[in-house]
């Protein structure tokens, strides 16, 4: 997810505007994702 961020915000930097588009995209689906599988466990689940 983190290296998805960063490349795709370096592809929209220098002008591979859709390829860059879409690699956000996924990251922020990754995000998303990771985000509602700790609610459904718990955030408490990361420590143990």
């Amino acid at each position: 997810m983190i290296y998805m961020a960063l490349f795709g915000l370096g592809k929209v930097l220098f002008k591979e505007t859709a390829l860059g588009v879409g690699m956000l995209t996924l990251a922020a689906a990754a995000g998303y994702y990771i985000y509602r599988n700790l609610s459904k466990r718990g955030w408490s689940s990361i420590a143990e």
